[in-house]
């Protein structure tokens, strides 16, 4: 089988849980004998200078890339906003260039399957169609303007809540419109799944979720680790930085003061100025990106996963509850993952709720240690890589009969 999977950034080295999706489904379809070429955008945000694929894929995975600069410019945002039905941070992925070397890679080479890795590549989907018969298939990690809406809900500036207000709405007609020009979707859950369903989609659907190699994960180290917080995430992305902001503020104070040893180490890329000055508090570590995230989740035993807006699955949950950790998150940000709040995952939506099962957790070794277990356990059954690709290529062979 030969694949062309297109991707709005370079997936590898995986520097977030966008890129770590795109190329652990990557290596998962390459292990199962297809024929992978990558066409990706090499953005400004996340450029990548030099791709080195690891040994054991280099010659089972090519990488196509085309530059972009993806910053955002107030004046074409200005013109976006007025003269567009479009969504600026849709348009800022298109570009020429991509698209000759999309139509390039379709007219060289006979494709079983072309899959496009989330809803910016949806622009390109008229070219596409202009130039094969190939079934094209969506992945989609998320429901966009899901997130946009949830980001425009705890906005407190009025000037940004109606911005992000108009974009949620330009995405969601977007979204809906292209759902019609796939042959199959892949939503990461199922409830990402229901949604696409009520907007209109009929087409064949297997839900692909973020798939873990568990000799990556696992972490024999756990027990002997500080009862410590961590939290890793991309902080140029708006749903981490208000849950973090959110926690920083209405948690961490009171919960440090409670418990002064408590140490609280966090991680990622790019934070603003005002966060990076919550940094300050006592107690608080920060780390910047770090290159190996799971020798970042050594630095502690219970990972802090505070989010209010967002779709599809959080990556780094899955991560965490895989590294052995205990998860504590809200409700939006076990959304996707069906494990049993109690058993496997605390989740709280309050900030006495979210100090409470923390507590919970410094206070009982038992229900840590029960936590830790039950959720890499979990995360073993319904999370492996291996048996997603595997289902998934049987599903493209289902449609391309």
């Amino acid at each position: 089988m030969k694949v062309l999977q297109i991707c709005n950034k370079v997936p590898f080295p995986p520097k977030d849980g966008g890129s770590l999706a795109t190329w652990n489904l990557a290596k998962g379809l390459a292990q199962q004998g297809v024929d992978l070429t990558i066409a990706a955008l090499n953005t400004s945000k996340h450029q990548i200078n030099n791709i080195l694929i690891p040994e054991e894929y280099n010659k089972k995975i090519r990488i196509q890339t085309i530059d972009l600069n993806t910053d955002i410019r107030p004046v074409k945002l200005i013109r976006n906003l007025f003269f567009s039905k479009l969504p600026y941070n849709l348009e800022r992925f298109q570009t020429g260039d991509f698209a000759k070397l999309i139509v390039s890679l379709l007219s060289q080479f006979s494709w079983d399957i072309i899959l496009l890795e989330g809803t910016t590549l949806a622009v390109y989907l008229p070219v596409i169609r202009k130039h094969t018969i190939t079934k094209v298939v969506m992945r989609a990690h998320n429901v966009e303007h899901m997130i946009w809406k949830g980001v425009a809900r705890f906005e407190k500036s009025p000037l940004k809540k109606k911005y992000f207000s108009i974009i949620a709405s330009r995405m969601k007609i977007f979204e809906t419109k292209q759902l019609s020009g796939y042959d199959a979707l892949l939503p990461i859950s199922e409830a990402d799944s229901l949604i696409f369903r009520k907007f209109g989609f009929i087409g064949p659907v297997n839900i692909t979720p973020f798939g873990i190699e568990m000799k990556e994960s696992t972490n024999d180290k756990v027990p002997g680790l500080p009862n410590d917080l961590i939290y890793i995430g991309a902080l140029d992305w708006l749903p981490n930085l208000d849950g973090l902001k959110w926690f920083i503020e209405k948690v961490w104070t009171s919960l440090h003061n409670k418990f002064p040893g408590l140490q609280l180490h966090i991680a990622g890329r790019n934070p603003s100025k005002e966060i990076r000055k919550m940094f300050s508090s006592a107690g608080i570590h920060f780390y910047g990106e770090v290159e190996n995230t799971y020798d970042f989740l050594n630095k502690g035993s219970i990972m802090i996963v505070p989010l209010f807006a967002g779709s599809g699955m959080r990556v780094k949950i899955i991560e965490g509850m895989a590294a052995g950790k205990c998860l504590i998150t809200t409700e939006q940000g076990i959304e996707g993952i069906s494990a049993t709040p109690g058993k496997h995952i605390l989740v709280a939506n309050q900030e006495n709720e979210f100090k409470k099962c923390i507590e919970s957790i410094l206070i009982d070794p038992e229900k840590r240690n029960s936590l830790r277990t039950e959720g890499q356990k979990y995360i073993r059954q319904n999370f492996n890589n291996f048996v997603i690709s595997e289902k998934l290529v049987d599903f493209f062979n289902s449609i391309i009969k």
